[in-house]
C-alpha cells in the first residue's frame, strides 16, 4: 500500500503508532520525509537508531503534537484497535487537523466482520485483551466519512484464518498471493480493512 503513497506539498509524513519502525523505514528508502510517532519511548530509541533519514516523537495518538495542516500524509496501521472508541475518535480528528488539504490517510485495522472473526466468536474464544476498539469495515469507513474525510475507501487484506502465523512455517509466496487477493476481492470478510 505505501508504494503509491508519497507527500503532499513536500511535507512530511507521520507514521502513527510507528512501533519498530518497518513503515517508517519503508517511505524513507523512497525519499520522504517521514515523522514516527509511539507511545513506546524504549522503542523509538531502538527504531531511531535504525531508521536515521527520519524524526520521531513519543506522543499519544488522540493529542497530535503537530500543527494544523502540517503532515502531507498519515500511515497508521493496526494502531486503531488498540484505543477506546472515544480515543479512537479523538486519533481520527487528529488525523484530520494536522493533514494537509488533498493529503492522504492509510490506515489498518482487524475487520470484526472476517472469517477469522466469526471463527472466533462460534468457538466463543475471547478477544484480545489488548483490542479495545475492533470494528467492521464499513463502520471505520463510516467514521471517516461522517469527519468528512472525501473519497474515502476500504479494501480487504487477506481472508485466511491465521495466516500471519501460517506463512512462517510455510513461506509459500502463491499461498500468500491467494489470501492478499481473496482479501482484496471479498473485502466484507477480509481478516482486515484497509482504509484509503
Amino acid at each position: 500500500a505505501i508504494e503509491h503513497f508519497g507527500s503532499v506539498s513536500g511535507l512530511p509524513v507521520l507514521d502513527l503508532g510507528c512501533g519498530m519502525g518497518q513503515v517508517t523505514e519503508a517511505l524513507a528508502a523512497r525519499g520522504v520525509f517521514t515523522v514516527g510517532l509511539d507511545l513506546a519511548r524504549s522503542r523509538l530509541k531502538d527504531t531511531a537508531s535504525r531508521v536515521s533519514a527520519s524524526y520521531f516523537v513519543c506522543a499519544y495518538g488522540q493529542e497530535l503534537p503537530f500543527g494544523d495542516a502540517s503532515m502531507g500524509g498519515v500511515c497508521a496501521f493496526e494502531i486503531f484497535e488498540h484505543l477506546t472508541p472515544s480515543d479512537s475518535l479523538l486519533m481520527a480528528k487528529e488525523i484530520q487537523r494536522i493533514l494537509v488539504p488533498g493529503s492522504k490517510v492509510l490506515l489498518s485495522t482487524p475487520n470484526t466482520s472476517s472469517l477469522e472473526a466469526r471463527l472466533k466468536r462460534v468457538m466463543r474464544m475471547r478477544p484480545r485483551p489488548d483490542h479495545f476498539n475492533e470494528v467492521s469495515s464499513s463502520k471505520i469507513k463510516n467514521l471517516f466519512v461522517d469527519l468528512g474525510f472525501s473519497e474515502v475507501r476500504t479494501y480487504g487484506i487477506g481472508i485466511i484464518p491465521g495466516m500471519w502465523r501460517m506463512q512462517k512455517l510455510f513461506p509459500f509466496s502463491a499461498i500468500q498471493d491467494l489470501n492478499l487477493t481473496l482479501g482484496f476481492n471479498f473485502p466484507q470478510v477480509a481478516s482486515d480493512t484497509l482504509l484509503v
